[in-house]
């Protein structure tokens, strides 16, 4: 099973500069909860790094763009999703992912999420 995680952003220059200079001046309207639990203004957060780690390589990230041209499910994003061969079931959805306190309680809801799926 692959673990997808789809960010509220797209990865061109100009969204990544936007967002970056978004999340330092005005992080309480910043769009994307997932990006904002996982990472700080100056990258991305140990606790983070390692559960990724942990997961190997059957962790995908995608931004909306790569996301929506692969596959064709729209859900809300930023959504935490499994892919089952070329079946997508949603492991968080957006109102899950924000309603997390922090990178904690998001990974503890992952694994709890992922273990009543498997």
């Amino acid at each position: 099973m692959k673990i997808l995680f789809v960010y509220n952003a797209n990865k061109d220059p100009v969204s990544a500069l936007v967002g970056y200079v978004h999340k330092v001046f005005r992080p309480s309207t910043y769009p994307c909860e997932l990006c904002a639990l996982t990472y700080h203004n100056f990258g991305e957060r140990s606790e983070w790094k390692d559960f990724r780690k942990e997961r190997g390589e059957n962790v995908e990230f995608r931004y909306i763009r790569e996301f929506e041209n692969t596959f064709s499910l729209r859900p809300e994003y930023p959504v935490v999703l499994s892919q089952e061969g070329e079946e997508l079931s949603i492991v968080m959805s957006r109102e899950q992912i924000q309603s997390c306190k922090d990178v904690t309680e998001l990974i503890e809801r992952i694994k709890m999420a992922l273990k009543n799926e498997g």
